[in-house]
């Protein structure tokens, strides 16, 4: 697939400058600043398009906002996996130890680790 320039801005912000660009276009320098409380139907337009641009800057943020959270969860979720994996072999291993020589040690050491299993799961 062939990336060109508009696939790489995110679609929000995309909407944002093609905005902008529009109202740079419509309105000149006779309705900056903007009048408040707006009288005219132009004036009123400049205030909704104000507020359409806020908007989309608040969906901006929280679009970036959740998407940097999720690559972070990913990343929790990875290391709880690893972690999970790692607790499972030792326990594994303990089982085993325990079933070719069955001493008190190689007990204690496959309830420790059970133990352990069974407080990461109520964590």
């Amino acid at each position: 697939m062939k990336a060109n320039l508009l696939s790489l801005i995110p679609p929000t912000l995309l909407t944002v400058l093609i905005a902008a660009t529009a109202a740079l276009r419509f309105y000149d320098a006779t309705d900056f600043p903007p009048q408040f409380p707006p009288l005219t139907l132009r004036q009123w337009s400049f205030w909704a398009f104000l507020a359409t641009l806020l908007v989309a800057m608040v969906d901006f943020g929280i679009k970036w906002y959740f998407a940097n959270r999720g690559r972070y969860r990913e990343a929790e979720i990875r290391e709880q996996e690893t972690e999970r994996i790692k607790r499972s072999a030792r326990r594994d291993m303990a089982i085993l130890s325990f079933l070719v020589n069955p001493t008190d040690t190689n007990r204690e050491r496959l309830e420790a680790i059970c133990q352990e299993i069974e407080q990461s799961n109520l964590d």
